[in-house]
């Protein structure tokens, strides 16, 4: 059993806690655009002129797919990767978050958005967001959550109750203060848990084939000891690329209708981390068979089971 605590925690810790961080923290950077029909001009316009889709990043979360759909060709997988990037990708993203934008931001509150956008310093805010987001899951401070989290998952699991995380020793008061202002307010807080919580089913799956009775109460004690300690796991990543200005100038910008419908769709959209990177992956194996049908069948192989490994 104790081989099973420190399987089943580290594979939940190392590769779904860092899908749904990725995928969950890259939405956000996407609640100010994404639209169709006129929507879609707006989109594209944009998200080319605002930065607020990382292609590289996007790219990176493909790229393990790619080389293991050609192994022995990795200078092909690459060139795959770097064309689709350039010609495609922006589209199909905005393709997996265009129903929870439609449903819930008008064109008018994604062109109000646009104008915000359009002021100099939160482009630069902007900018410095999408440096966190392309460094958060090989930080040293989320690779130390992640061991935190492990721990604490096999104390749960044991019928243990984990201490809660310690802020950092150099981060003042003030700055964590501001800090919760922004994590709360944007709906980071939020988007965040929401993408976590809908990961609880496949813990509970796993738990009750190992048979655990109290799959339910374990469940639970995760979401708690989640939620009560993300805020202090997210924010040395922050204080290192945020400052407690760029926080302050973003704090009134929450509080707009406009943004608050964004956030709502943003929610809706990563609702399901996994399914949403399995949507991604599908998107570029539909690209390949419409681009390069004579290499695109390993790719379509690799997405078709990791779709049924995750019941998809």
């Amino acid at each position: 059993m104790c081989v099973f605590f420190r399987t089943f925690a580290a594979k939940l810790t190392f590769t779904h806690m860092k899908r749904f961080f990725t995928l969950a923290l890259m939405a956000l950077t996407l609640c100010m655009g994404m639209f169709a029909d006129t929507y879609r001009d707006k989109l594209n316009e944009y998200l080319a002129a605002g930065n607020v889709v990382d292609k590289e990043q996007y790219a990176q979360m493909l790229q393990p797919i790619a080389q293991q759909a050609f192994p022995d060709a990795p200078q092909q997988a690459a060139t795959f990767l770097a064309e689709y990037a350039s010609s495609q990708m922006l589209s199909d993203v905005a393709d997996l978050f265009l129903p929870a934008f439609r449903k819930h931001v008008s064109e008018e509150e994604l062109q109000e958005l646009i104008n915000l956008y359009a002021d100099p310093r939160l482009s630069a805010i902007q900018a410095k967001s999408m440096t966190l987001i392309n460094t958060l899951t090989e930080s040293e401070s989320f690779k130390a959550f992640t061991n935190s989290y492990q721990q604490a998952m096999m104390q749960i699991i044991q019928g243990q109750k984990p201490q809660d995380m310690v802020l950092p020793a150099n981060i003042d008061q003030e700055y964590a203060k501001t800090f919760m202002e922004y994590y709360t307010a944007s709906g980071t807080d939020e988007v965040l848990m929401v993408s976590f919580t809908s990961m609880s089913g496949m813990i509970k799956d796993a738990l009750q084939k190992e048979g655990f009775s109290n799959a339910d109460q374990i469940v639970s004690e995760l979401i708690s000891y989640t939620q009560r300690n993300l805020p202090t796991a997210v924010i040395p990543c922050f204080y290192g690329t945020l400052s407690q200005e760029d926080m302050q100038t973003l704090i009134p910008m929450t509080k707009s209708p406009a943004y608050e419908h964004a956030m709502n769709a943003v929610k809706e959209a990563v609702s399901n981390p996994l399914q949403l990177g399995v949507d991604f992956m599908t998107k570029m194996a539909d690209w390949l068979d419409a681009n390069y049908p004579q290499s695109s069948k390993q790719f379509r192989k690799i997405v078709n089971a990791a779709k049924a490994q995750l019941g998809l």
